[in-house]
């Protein structure tokens, strides 16, 4: 028999046992008798092929020596290394009960721009007038900038510095033909409105309520949302997620709670073991640990759905029609909170 064209040193010394079985079932195909069985250990049935095509299993090359790591594979593993690392804080995070910030709000070097200085900020936001009418896009209005407050997200903090009252004039636009730019970035930058604002980071629930009711986070809805007449800022696709969950977490305490907050805080404290409390407190922590802000926001929709569940039950009922005087007569003085809980269906692991 012709050997296979794929049996050879290198492929007989590294085939498993069921290419071993292959190749022999191969040999035994197209004769009358078998001449290769497919007994023994893998090193037998190694060699039995070896001796029957004549293959010397000792003149296989020595393997390639391991040289240095390249610099492309040690930039790739360094790369894996700090997503395993942010993968591991961001559950720490998660767990903890804290908000993961993945990019960090102060720069690494000051810059006059961000410093509030007035004559920098005109010198770049001129150039990136230039640049935009140079690739063939039409900025807004820049006229404003001499007038518009300096953007807030300062090194140092939020910066209380106002321009004076001379302008800027706007530079010559080329009448190219073309529409405005469709890129976001250009979009924010030459919006005309200087005051880009964000939400600070809440460090728990009790932030978020905080950062509703003095209207922070109504004032990033009013600058980016849509409004009557007006679509939404580029930016508003980035920051309505964060906005709605806070908005939805303050109806909970509004509807829910009744404005109780101690109520409200209460519920969503998560119960510690006394000695982990106490190991806390020595350290000068809060001992409280509440519910993180997505997973509260999103147990919403199960706690209703399991509560619908829960009306189908006959208690409720009468002639197979839901009865409310029936279901408020059991649950008198708790919201749907406290029933989901009362019923064993509390649950915010759920996806």
């Amino acid at each position: 028999m012709t050997r296979p064209a794929d049996l050879d040193a290198a492929s007989l010394t590294s085939a498993s046992g069921a290419q071993l079985n292959y190749w022999i079932d191969a040999v035994n195909k197209d004769l009358p008798k078998k001449v290769l069985v497919k007994t023994g250990t893998v090193d037998i049935r190694r060699q039995r092929l070896a001796d029957y095509f004549s293959i010397d299993l000792s003149s296989l090359p020595p393997a390639p020596s391991i040289g240095p790591i390249s610099r492309d594979t040690e930039i790739n593993k360094r790369q894996w290394d700090h997503l395993r690392s942010l993968g591991a804080e961001w559950a720490e995070k998660d767990k903890s009960g804290q908000e993961f910030q993945l990019v960090s709000e102060t720069l690494s070097n000051p810059s006059p721009q961000r410093d509030g200085d007035i004559q920098a900020l005109a010198t770049l936001f001129n150039l990136q007038a230039a640049l935009t009418v140079h690739s063939g896009a039409a900025p807004a209005n820049l006229g404003t900038i001499g007038s518009s407050s300096i953007p807030s997200a300062s090194v140092s903090g939020p910066s209380t510095t106002t321009a004076p009252s001379k302008t800027y004039p706007s530079p010559a636009l080329a009448n190219s033909g073309t529409s405005l730019s469709s890129s976001s970035d250009s979009a924010i930058l030459l919006s005309g409105n200087l005051t880009i604002e964000a939400l600070k980071k809440a460090e728990g629930l009790r932030d978020v309520i905080s950062q509703v009711e003095n209207g922070e986070v109504a004032r990033i809805r009013e600058l980016y949302g849509p409004q009557e007449g007006r679509d939404a800022n580029p930016l508003w696709q980035t920051l309505k997620i964060t906005v709605n969950r806070r908005e939805r977490l303050a109806n909970e305490l509004r509807n829910e709670f009744n404005g109780d907050k101690d109520r409200f805080f209460t519920f969503f404290t998560v119960a510690q073991d006394s000695q982990n409390a106490l190991k806390k407190r020595k350290k000068s922590q809060p001992a409280e640990k509440l519910r993180p802000l997505r997973l509260v926001v999103e147990a919403i929709v199960h706690r209703d759905r399991a509560l619908e569940i829960e009306k189908q039950l006959a208690e409720y009922q009468s002639n197979g029609v839901f009865v409310a005087e029936l279901w408020e007569g059991k649950w008198a003085g708790k919201n749907k909170w406290e029933i989901w809980r009362a019923i064993g269906k509390e649950d915010y692991s759920r996806k």
